[in-house]
């Protein structure tokens, strides 16, 4: 009588701790698409970014590249 309780009580732990363990899985499996989507819209950021450094236009000498940055600095 008492092994099968113990049977019982048993296969209702195990079972409590797969109905967990599918919890937890679908959890970290959320938070990995998570940091995914995070880390391509990161790189997408960086590109756009570095495509309007790369296009951006120089100054031919320092004075007027002070002088840019004055007026912006006065707006």
């Amino acid at each position: 009588m008492v092994g099968l309780l113990l049977g019982r009580v048993k296969m209702y732990l195990l079972s409590a701790a797969a109905i967990v363990a599918a919890f937890a899985m679908a959890y970290m499996k959320g938070r990995r698409d998570e940091d995914e989507k995070h880390e391509y819209e990161d790189a997408e950021a960086y590109r756009d970014t570095r495509r309007r450094i790369d296009e951006a236009t120089g100054f031919s000498d320092a004075d007027s590249a002070r002088q840019f940055l004055r007026d912006r600095q006065s707006k």
